[in-house]
């Protein structure tokens, strides 16, 4: 979540609400404590700071594609391939995800908890060898990675 603030270019205005960004599945509150110089105008002491946060376009993008996959039709399944490049704990599931996402933008990416370890899994390949290929080009980047069987998005 704080590469996701940073992220944020943020700027602070007076009476303004704050973006609905309730479609991406992400609420998170931040209370802020701001000691005032004492040049500050009596009219602004003890209003409401909002802090007003835009998203850049990239982020945008990736927070967008986020939800369109998380939105996956029941029955959309079929038996396919799929590439794993990680297996183990929590944190670097995450890193995992974030480095691929970094390298590889236009690939479906899927995390799962399946205990006792993470998974990180990409691609919806319809052929092994089609899997198998876009594995070994990800080898470099990625040295555990190997294919296994899945049940794919169409």
């Amino acid at each position: 979540m704080l590469m996701l603030w940073m992220a944020f270019s943020c700027t602070w205005a007076l009476g303004q609400n704050l973006p609905d960004l309730s479609a991406y599945r992400f609420r998170e509150s931040l209370s802020v404590s701001i000691d005032l110089p004492p040049q500050t105008p009596k009219s602004v002491i003890g209003r409401r700071l909002t802090v007003k946060t835009e998203l850049d376009s990239a982020l945008r993008q990736q927070l967008e594609r986020f939800r369109q996959r998380s939105q996956t039709p029941v029955g959309a399944d079929r038996q396919g391939w799929r590439v794993q490049i990680y297996s183990g704990n929590g944190a670097g599931a995450n890193n995992a995800r974030f480095d691929f996402l970094a390298k590889y933008p236009d690939v479906e990416v899927y995390s799962f908890y399946d205990r006792p370890y993470y998974k990180v899994r990409v691609g919806n390949f319809k052929s092994k060898s089609e899997a198998q290929a876009f594995c070994d080009k990800i080898k470099s980047d990625f040295p555990p990675a190997f294919i296994l069987p899945d049940k794919v998005a169409e």
